[in-house]
């Protein structure tokens, strides 16, 4: 996948194991997509490139590497996923 890397897209991508190549919208509060692009980056599990650095060249490089690495960064950005998210949530809420 080639996307932006809001918290509902990177749920996404985790949730279903999708290797991809993230170019986090630079005007978000806080930068708070590049630091999420950035986490997955760093399990393995994407490319990161920054609006500013967007080539041709740069982008088929990227999506040569998510494409010959797929399967790895599958299982890498699935590992951020937590299916049991809102169990876990909902327990935390009503022990309180």
């Amino acid at each position: 996948a080639v996307c932006r890397a809001g918290a509902s897209t990177i749920t996404e991508l985790s949730l279903y194991g999708v290797p991809s190549l993230l170019i986090p919208y630079p005007y978000a509060t806080e930068d708070h997509q590049y630091y999420n692009a950035k986490e997955i980056e760093e399990l393995g599990g994407a490319v990161v490139l920054k609006e500013e650095d967007v080539r041709p060249s740069v982008i088929v490089s990227a999506v040569e590497r998510v494409l010959s690495e797929a399967e790895s960064m599958g299982e890498a950005v699935r590992s951020f996923a937590n299916p049991r998210a809102v169990d876990l949530i909902l327990e935390e809420i009503l022990e309180k």
